[in-house]
């Protein structure tokens, strides 16, 4: 028989600080200085190509969004891409743009919308969009959200909170997080008729007590013309629940933690623009109480692209793409190795034009592949 239950929410936001760097005294007071002969050719943080949409502060704010993050997607939903977009940052690629996106919205400038055939344009697949997110030159910021719940009727409550920093200066950005989710357990005796009768059945959980605990770093530092980031994730994750066996009440607990890294690169080389990435993960479970196991699990990963142009045509320009990646992991089992899994794959690929469509070649105005042709071979082993 399923009951209703009725939950009573409370959440609240504390902004600590959001602030940008306000400018000098001297700055404020200096009169406006006119140049002659000085022609301004696109704003700061522009793209190689015009948007073709442009989300100014006032649509960011009409977006209530808690961060960049969310922004992103929204923009999304009301485009209709249902594609992850390319993240520009100032009009550049960097390595992580994850880095940037987890800044309150209040750090935007504005976000551009590019075209469709900017992903060509930028080494990437002509189904994905490209965004370009331009951000103050310097902002820095700290964010505590928390929020919880309890049904009027008894039973489960659970809260949460979210305590985030982070400092922008142009395209060196940094953050530091920490998060924690707490749940209480849901027993038998708490809802009507699910006791079964039993000895102690009302003490048996239908909902696990949770506890998650996690913390986050990263940073992004520009080296020269190239881009550096790194990011480190900790998870921590508990649960524990009571069971009825043979008229017996038995506890029983899992429990996880992980570790990933991931560190990235990306800049020009040779006439290239390359991205590379390597990340690093180590996972650990165990289950005691029904029945005892632990594992343990080591990932490595090794992603590298590069795109150029080679030659322009009359009816645009010719891009090649290459891409590979390498994957590697291993897993032990109450001490004992498992086999993990390896693999590689090459993947290289020419692009014809920039993924408009050409006069006369029968695809519609708005079809963004009508000038689009790949060659791509892979290989895994």
């Amino acid at each position: 028989m399923a009951w209703p239950i009725f939950a009573l929410c409370l959440s609240t936001q504390v902004e600590l600080s959001a602030q940008r760097t306000p400018p000098s005294q001297h700055e404020e007071g200096a009169p406006a200085v006119v140049l002659e002969d000085v022609e301004v050719l696109a704003r700061r943080g522009s793209a190689r190509i015009s948007a073709e949409r442009e989300f100014n502060g006032s649509a960011i704010d009409n977006l209530a969004a808690y961060d960049i993050a969310e922004v992103v997607r929204r923009v999304s939903e009301r485009i209709g891409d249902h594609e992850p977009p390319v993240i520009l940052i100032n009009g550049r690629k960097v390595a992580d743009p994850s880095i940037f996106t987890g800044f309150p919205p209040d750090a935007m400038v504005r976000l551009e919308v590019l075209p469709p055939q900017a992903a060509a344009m930028y080494g990437e697949a002509s189904n994905r969009r490209v965004m370009n997110l331009v951000l103050e030159q310097h902002f820095r910021s700290a964010t505590l959200q928390t929020g919880g719940s309890r049904p009027v009727s008894g039973g489960t409550s659970s809260i949460q909170t979210d305590l985030r920093r982070s400092v922008l200066a142009d395209q060196s950005a940094s953050f530091i997080g920490a998060q924690a989710t707490i749940g209480t357990a849901l027993r038998a005796g708490e809802r009507s008729g699910y006791t079964l009768g039993q000895p102690g059945g009302d003490l048996t959980t239908l909902r696990p007590q949770t506890q998650l605990f996690s913390a986050n770093l990263g940073f992004n530092r520009p080296l020269g013309e190239w881009s550096s980031s790194l990011r480190m994730d900790v998870r921590s994750m508990e649960s524990r629940a009571t069971t009825n066996v043979a008229d017996q009440l038995l506890a029983y607990r899992n429990r996880s933690d992980a570790l990933t890294v991931q560190a990235g690169l990306n800049g020009d080389l040779a006439g290239w623009t390359t991205q590379t990435s390597v990340n690093l993960g180590l996972a650990r479970s165990e289950q005691i109480g029904l029945s005892d196991s632990r594992q343990r699990v080591e990932s490595v990963g090794v992603d590298a692209q590069g795109s150029r142009r080679l030659l322009s045509l009359p009816v645009g320009e010719v891009l090649a793409n290459l891409s590979t990646n390498f994957s590697a992991s291993r897993t032990a089992a109450e001490g004992a190795a498992i086999d993990g899994q390896n693999g590689a794959t090459a993947r290289p690929e020419a692009t014809l034009g920039d993924g408009r469509p050409a006069p006369g070649y029968g695809r519609d105005d708005q079809d963004p592949i009508g000038r689009l042709v790949r060659i791509q071979l892979s290989r895994r082993f």
